[in-house]
């Protein structure tokens, strides 16, 4: 299945979910996959929390399990965003890259345990 992508308050794509430099997009809220609409066209590709969960033959509903991993960072003010992702590994290798380039701030994992369930139709 498709990624099910952030919407904006009009119900649209939010192609400012993900932000970094010059480049925005969107984020799939299940996966955390997000790229630059601008360099590429990846709208079709598959989600893998969807295409992993199958529903089961006469269910009514599809269960989804997974945990979210959000990386924000603090130098002065309120935390800001830097990365989503649902592998935690990623987010350990982003905050390696920005200690040794000299990063002076202050990193915040927040985890979320996300269980959705899916109607069958």
């Amino acid at each position: 299945m498709q990624h099910r992508w952030i919407k904006d308050e009009d119900g649209k794509i939010n192609t400012f979910a993900y932000a970094e430099g010059n480049h925005n997009g969107p984020e799939c809220e299940l996966c955390g996959f997000s790229f630059c609409h601008h360099c590429d066209d990846r709208y079709e590709d598959e989600c893998p929390v969807l295409s992993e969960s199958e529903p089961i033959l006469g269910s009514e509903l599809a269960t989804v399990e997974y945990k979210k991993f959000t990386l924000f960072y603090k130098s002065e003010g309120s935390p800001r965003f830097l990365l989503s992702s649902l592998d935690r590994n990623e987010i350990s290798d982003k905050i390696e890259f920005l200690r040794e380039s000299g990063a002076k701030c202050i990193f915040i994992i927040r985890t979320e345990n996300i269980v959705e369930n899916f109607e069958c139709v």
